[in-house]
């Protein structure tokens, strides 16, 4: 409940904090942190695992213990000091000298706490990325439904002009129909661009709790720049860091420890146990003779010695265990070497992606260019009669679809700079700087 009641204090602070102001990535991913309910069991889950380190230890720590016990004895039978009471306590203690199934558990249990922790900052890695993506999305939406609504807003100009241009017998029906099938296309493209920004909104809300329109819209070029590594250097740097690698490797040791606690199912185990302990006991109507005879007695006793326990025949079940075992350790080493495999060559392809998308930024930079060079040109050459309206409007279609896939390359070259990150196990909140960059956009 405390834990809970913190959460929500954060969270108000939050929400007063970023209310009426540009809410930034980094604010965003520390919004994440403390709403996401994923990542919050995530971390519980963690804190449970990690428990288990602890666990292992205390196996190959000594056992103190203290008992006592107290009880009447009755003879209703017997003609003389029919009743005993005895009492009596002892301290116990039992410290294992030799016991590889205990050393086993101790590490399978700090593999287990190593994995949870592999996997809880899987999780911190999952929610930066699925925050990054979503508020880059948002932004990304924002671009791509301006410029459908530049598009639209100048194919309803020329619409309007064939219209006019044909009322007044210098335009062709041709021409109306062309403009009217670029408006209900720009129409409808906007459309989807409207819902494409509402879902990333939504998503954005879902992770953060903060409201998709408070993201600062800024400028990205500070991000679109080539990589100082090679694939090689990146793809090194990712088999040491990765953390699906790492968790892997932390679930081959534990399998290692299971083949070390089956085998030491065919080994001797030896304990050291100490005892120390008084008794009494007290007979009923006692005399001096209960005296002399012990019916009244109080009696101290100390023990020190080493137990060995020597496994003979179980029937082969330990035997078909430790079979068992070195199975799945041969399995989770397979795994590692196929998660290792698989790491690489998402790197490699995420490295490719950042270059490429990189490269198409470049070039659609020079098509939009380019592309506004030939509106004008286009747009000059029909007030001389050497273009028609049609040309004017293919012109402009090729400007405003350079703008999209120039947008599109944009995104594209975030999303994989971002997975890069994740592959090379370099994702963390201190990545979020590399973004702090940019230059907020008035609004």
């Amino acid at each position: 409940m405390k834990k809970n009641k913190l959460i929500l204090i954060i969270l108000a602070s939050l929400a007063n904090s970023f209310q009426g102001h540009a809410v930034s990535l980094q604010q965003s991913v520390i919004a994440a942190r403390f709403y996401d309910t994923e990542f919050i069991a995530a971390g519980n889950l963690h804190d449970a695992e990690g428990q288990k380190r602890y666990q292992g230890f205390a196996g190959l720590l000594p056992e103190i213990s203290l008992t006592g016990s107290y009880y009447k004895q009755d003879q209703p039978d017997a003609s003389y000091a029919a009743g005993i009471k005895r009492h009596n306590y002892s301290f116990n203690l039992s410290q294992p000298l030799f016991d590889p199934a205990r050393f086993a558990t101790w590490k399978r249990a700090d593999a287990a706490a190593d994995l949870a922790d592999a996997n809880y900052m899987l999780a911190q890695q999952k929610l930066i990325q699925d925050v990054s993506k979503a508020w880059f999305s948002v932004i990304f939406s924002r671009k791509q439904l301006a410029t459908l609504q530049q598009e639209m807003k100048a194919y309803e100009v020329q619409l309007h002009k064939a219209q006019k241009a044909q009322q007044i017998g210098e335009g062709t029906v041709l021409d109306v129909d062309d403009a009217q099938a670029s408006f209900d296309r720009a129409r409808a493209e906007m459309l989807s661009a409207e819902d494409d920004l509402n879902h990333a909104g939504l998503e954005f809300n879902r992770l953060t709790g903060l409201p998709a329109e408070e993201i600062q819209e800024a400028d990205m070029r500070c991000l679109f720049h080539p990589q100082k590594e090679t694939m090689q250097q990146v793809v090194m740097r990712t088999s040491q860091k990765n953390l699906n690698i790492i968790a892997a490797s932390h679930k081959l040791e534990e399998s290692r420890a299971d083949v070390i606690s089956a085998t030491s199912a065919h080994l001797p185990v030896v304990t050291l146990q100490a005892n120390y302990g008084t008794n009494w006991s007290r007979a009923e109507n006692g005399n001096v003779l209960d005296e002399v005879f012990g019916s009244t007695s109080k009696t101290k006793n100390t023990y020190v010695g080493v137990n060995v326990t020597v496994p003979i025949f179980s029937g082969g079940k330990y035997l078909s265990q430790s079979f068992e075992a070195v199975s799945r350790r041969d399995q989770a080493r397979e795994l590692l070497e196929d998660t290792r495999r698989k790491v690489v060559q998402d790197t490699k392809a995420s490295w490719l992606g950042v270059n490429n998308n990189l490269a198409k930024i470049n070039a659609y930079l020079r098509s939009v260019d380019s592309a506004q060079k030939k509106v004008a040109s286009t747009a000059y050459g029909k007030e001389l009669g050497l273009r028609t309206l049609l040309d004017q409007f293919n012109a402009e279609k090729d400007l405003y679809k350079s703008r999209q896939d120039l947008t599109e390359a944009e995104n594209n070259f975030v999303q994989q700079k971002i997975a890069l990150a994740a592959a090379t196990g370099d994702l963390d909140y201190s990545t979020l700087n590399d973004y702090a960059c940019q230059q907020a956009v008035s609004r």
